[in-house]
């Protein structure tokens, strides 16, 4: 919610002076519209339309709209956090729950007389009702659209008569800020990586189409091609009598599975009848499940945006001379201008992965089924893309739900699977790895993902999205020599006494590289912050044999064991302890020596032990971070994973 509080860029707003100087409205939000516009076109014509609309009904509702959204445009967001057009459309749409659940309720409409008498309680009831009506997103829009509306109010950027009251302030609480993004966080837990049992239905599924089907329907389309049955009207075949080898030849079914087949009908003409088969329907309803598998693939190990998928093309799949795919990925969230202009990056592709899209692409280009050359539009829909960069079908994900039963499928579970399942290594993950890749052994795989940029890179962001700054901050220290613990010292010695692990003459190692030998290795990966300048790092498989201090004597949950960073023992082998951690060390250690000489009789002899080993580990890492010049020497390049 960092939209609607920080510091404040007034020259970016600036509304008020306009209104002043053109009371009509009359002045550009955008290249094509101005502010009293009904709709602002936002976007330009090389993307997708971006429009906000203005047609609320009640009084007042579009001025207010206005000079709330107004602030939600890049160009003029007061607080410097909305950089795109997408997020501005997006927020937009939060307006309405203003009307839903204050003004409604309460019989008020946008006027100045009417928002005059807005109450600290309306507001309080409006959230818990917006909190009642069970879709979290109406929650977190209310209070995100409210509070950016009070800072809108307080900072006197919006007119008087749109302000909500002075006294207006209660609601944003900090107990209601917690509220709401602990509600957030319960809505969005499905959105996360695919089970074992789940990416194992969906990859049997796809490879199906991909392994099976394909070659029977490539075989197909080259008898329609060789007997010219593409170029006849409305892809009817016309015979006076029924064919059976026609028919077989356009029937295929595998497995039980009808995979494509056709449809006859029958005419009369005086004393004969006239057969008509049509292969058209079935054809493209078969590609389009084929394009349904080929998307599971490039949507695992890929890891696009929704938005990226749409706007991918059969042209930004190549293949070099040596035989190897590439894919050309435009970028343009994380893109420096978001709204006009994408980074373009290329990157390797698994060969099987290239190998399905190009049979794709070979299926496509007959009748009309190639359209306009995107990868995952419907080969079954006669609707022109005008979009420049079309929307993902809803139909792949519908079908892939309704064949495999997993609720609540969406691109952005695929995202993260492959460096879950890489760093969470199991024996289920090694066969799901293995099929997944087409590999006869997980390690050939590890090696052929250590070699892939972008796969080791999509792996090193999943962990930088895991562990935020806790990985760089360790990589770091152990480059500088301020770090302690096993796990620090297990970290170095991998580095150091492994260079044939990477490639090049020179010793340059940076976090991807390190990752790569991780995967590699085939070792998963545990990182936690468990106080100042203090990490639990690990890379073990943990079971009753050896427990970490964290979990012994403490019960056990279902499914793979994680250290507990909240219980973190300083003496364990996985702490790893950094130079910021000196202060707290050595604050620690007068509690714990304060703690002894204070004790009386009633301390056991066995609890003096446990203090007296927790002031010798803290007394160890504080002669480590003073004591390591050995490591000074070792210099890690640290590179931002974007």
């Amino acid at each position: 919610m960092q939209e609607t509080a920080g510091e404040l860029e007034s020259s970016k707003s600036g509304l008020l002076i306009k209104l002043l100087t053109l009371p009509g409205g009359d002045f550009p939000v955008s290249l094509e519209s101005e502010f009293r516009d009904s709709i602002w076109k936002l976007a330009d014509t090389t993307q997708s339309a971006c429009n906000i609309r203005f047609d609320r009904e009640i009084p007042g509702g579009n001025d207010l709209k206005r000079a709330i959204v107004y602030h939600l445009l890049p160009a003029f967001t007061p607080f410097n956090r909305i950089r795109s057009f997408v997020s501005s459309k997006a927020k937009s749409h939060d307006y309405r729950f203003i009307e839903i659940y204050l003004l409604g309720p309460n019989r008020l409409s946008a006027i100045p007389e009417h928002l005059d008498l807005i109450t600290n309680p309306m507001l309080n009831r409006a959230l818990d009702d917006a909190k009642a009506s069970g879709q979290p997103s109406h929650y977190s829009g209310l209070f995100f659209m409210l509070r950016f509306w009070l800072s809108l109010s307080l900072n006197k950027l919006i007119p008087e008569s749109l302000r909500l009251p002075e006294h207006i302030t209660s609601f944003d609480s900090h107990e209601r800020h917690k509220d709401v993004l602990d509600n957030f966080k319960g809505s969005i837990q499905s959105w996360v990586p695919l089970s074992e049992e789940d990416l194992e239905k969906v990859v049997t599924e796809a490879l199906f189409w991909l392994e099976k089907a394909i070659p029977r329907l490539l075989d197909l389309r080259q008898y329609i091609i060789e007997n010219k049955i593409d170029q006849y009207e409305k892809g009817k075949v016309y015979s006076p009598t029924r064919q059976p080898d026609y028919e077989k030849i356009l029937h295929i079914e595998i497995d039980g599975r009808k995979v494509s087949s056709f449809s006859i009908t029958t005419s009369r003409n005086r004393n004969s009848i006239r057969y008509a088969y049509s292969w058209v329907i079935e054809y493209a309803q078969a590609i389009d499940k084929v394009r349904n598998a080929v998307f599971v693939f490039v949507a695992l190990v890929t890891g696009m945006r929704k938005s990226e998928l749409g706007g991918l093309k059969f042209d930004d799949i190549t293949q070099d001379e040596a035989g190897l795919y590439w894919i050309d990925i435009t970028r343009y969230k994380t893109s420096n201008d978001p709204n006009y202009n994408g980074e373009t990056e290329r990157l390797p592709l698994p060969k099987f992965v290239g190998e399905t899209i190009k049979s794709l692409r070979t299926l496509r280009s007959t009748w009309t089924f190639y359209r306009e050359g995107f990868i995952f539009q419907s080969a079954s829909s006669s609707i022109k893309v005008t979009k420049g960069v079309p929307q993902l079908p809803n139909t792949i994900i519908d079908y892939l739900e309704e064949v495999t039963g997993i609720e609540r499928l969406h691109p952005h579970r695929f995202r993260k699977t492959i460096a879950e399942i890489l760093i969470n290594r199991s024996e289920r993950n090694i066969d799901l790895i293995r099929l997944l890749f087409g590999h006869h052994s997980y390690e050939m795989t590890l090696r052929y993902i250590s070699r892939n940029p972008y796969m080791v890179r999509s792996v090193a962001m999943a962990l930088e999205e895991s562990f935020s700054k806790e990985f760089h901050e360790i990589v770091t220290a152990v480059r500088d020599g301020t770090h302690s613990g096993p796990g620090a010292d297990r970290l170095a010695k991998q580095i150091v006494t492994r260079p044939d692990d990477f490639k090049g003459k020179r010793l340059k190692l940076s976090i991807l590289v390190y990752v790569s030998h991780l995967l590699s290795a085939g070792s998963p990966l545990y990182v936690g912050r468990t106080a100042m300048g203090t990490y639990c790092m690990s890379g073990e498989e943990f079971d009753e044999t050896n427990l970490p201090p964290c979990l012994a004597g403490r019960p056990r949950p279902k499914g793979r064991l994680l250290p507990d960073p909240t219980n973190c023992q300083v003496e364990c082998h996985n702490a790893v302890v950094l130079g910021k951690a000196e202060t707290a060390m050595k604050d620690n250690i007068h509690f714990y020596e304060q703690l002894l000489e204070n004790a009386d009789d009633s301390v056991s002899a066995k609890a003096r032990r446990k203090i007296q080993a927790k002031i010798d580990a803290h007394k160890r890492h504080l002669l480590n971070l003073h004591d390591n010049a050995h490591t000074k020497a070792l210099r890690i390049p640290v590179l931002e994973v974007s």
